[in-house]
């Protein structure tokens, strides 16, 4: 979903059980993360890392917002990929 972007620091704290978070981040707004997952994997544009308990926590300079991330996954993934204005994520159902 596009959200309107007005360049203000946003606080996004997110949890699940089993499943998978997926973030795309507009290029040039930073990004401060502290992500994990109980077993699984964390994807970001800064690495990727799987297995039980995983932490990482990533941070992207920008100029245009911050994004301040607390995401949290009892069993699968959590995806944070930093995206061109015209690049879409194919949905599946």
């Amino acid at each position: 979903t596009g959200l309107p972007w007005n360049g203000e620091t946003l606080n996004l704290d997110l949890a699940l059980g089993f499943g998978t978070i997926e973030l795309d981040i507009p290029e040039g707004v930073a990004v401060e993360s502290d992500l994990g997952v109980g077993v699984g994997v964390i994807e970001t544009d800064g690495g990727d890392d799987a297995g039980y308990d995983v932490e990482q926590a990533w941070n992207l300079p920008g100029a245009d917002g911050t994004i301040r991330i607390n995401a949290r996954v009892g069993a699968g993934e959590v995806e944070v990929r930093q995206v061109a204005p015209t690049e879409t994520r194919e949905v599946s159902p």
